[in-house]
C-alpha cells in the first residue's frame, strides 16, 4: 500500500525535512560506499573483460570460471590458430536462438517470429593452446601525426569558444583535495 510523505514522517514540516536530509544523507553515504566496493569495482572488471557478452552471461562466465580473462567457442578459437585442450572445461552461457518462418525467410533472412535462448559453451583461454594472440602496442603519437591528431579537437574548441592547455603527463597529476591520492 502506497504511504504519503506525512504518513512516513508525521510531525511538524521542519521535522519532515530533517527527517528527508537524514534519509538523503545516509542514501549518499551508502550509495558512496556501494560504489567504492570490493563488489561492484570486481562486476565492473568483469564486464569491461567480457563486454560483448550480456550482464547474464558475465555473471556466469565469472560463477564458473573466476579467473577467465577472454573466452569464446569452440570454432572462434580456431581461425585464431588456437585449439582447445583435450579435457578443457568449458563455461556455459545463453545463446539467442532465433526462430525465422520458414516461407518468408526465403524473401528475407531476417524475418524473426520468436526470439528463444539455448546453452552455448565458451572456452577460456587458459585451456587453449597454440598460436600467440595478437597483442596492442600503443604507439607514441609525435610529430606530423599528433598535430593531425589534435587538429580537429583544437577547431571544435574553438567554435564553441572554449579554451585547450596542455599538461606535461610524465609526472602524476595533482589529485583534488579528499580525494584517495590527494592532499587533505
Amino acid at each position: 500500500m502506497y504511504r504519503t510523505p506525512y504518513e512516513l514522517c508525521p510531525g511538524s514540516d521542519v521535522e519532515r525535512l530533517a527527517q528527508i536530509d537524514a534519509w538523503l544523507e545516509r542514501l549518499a553515504t551508502e550509495t558512496d560506499h556501494t560504489a567504492h566496493g570490493a563488489e561492484i569495482t570486481r562486476y565492473l572488471t568483469v564486464l569491461a573483460r567480457f563486454h560483448r557478452y550480456s550482464a547474464h552471461n558475465c555473471m556466469s562466465i565469472v560463477v564458473q570460471r573466476p579467473d577467465a580473462t577472454r573466452v569464446a567457442g569452440y570454432r572462434a578459437w580456431q581461425p585464431l590458430g588456437r585449439q582447445v585442450k583435450k579435457g578443457a572445461k568449458s563455461i556455459a552461457i545463453l545463446c539467442p536462438a532465433p526462430i525465422r518462418d520458414k516461407d518468408k525467410a526465403k524473401d528475407d533472412p531476417d524475418v524473426v517470429i520468436a526470439l528463444r535462448f539455448r546453452v552455448g559453451y565458451v572456452f577460456d583461454m587458459a585451456g587453449i593452446e597454440g598460436d600467440a594472440l595478437p597483442a596492442l602496442t600503443p604507439q607514441a603519437v609525435e610529430g606530423d601525426r599528433y598535430a593531425d591528431l589534435l587538429r580537429r579537437p583544437i577547431e571544435v574548441a574553438a567554435y564553441g569558444d572554449l579554451s585547450v592547455s596542455f599538461a606535461d603527463l610524465s609526472r602524476p597529476l595533482p589529485c583534488r583535495p579528499g580525494r584517495p591520492g590527494g592532499e587533505p
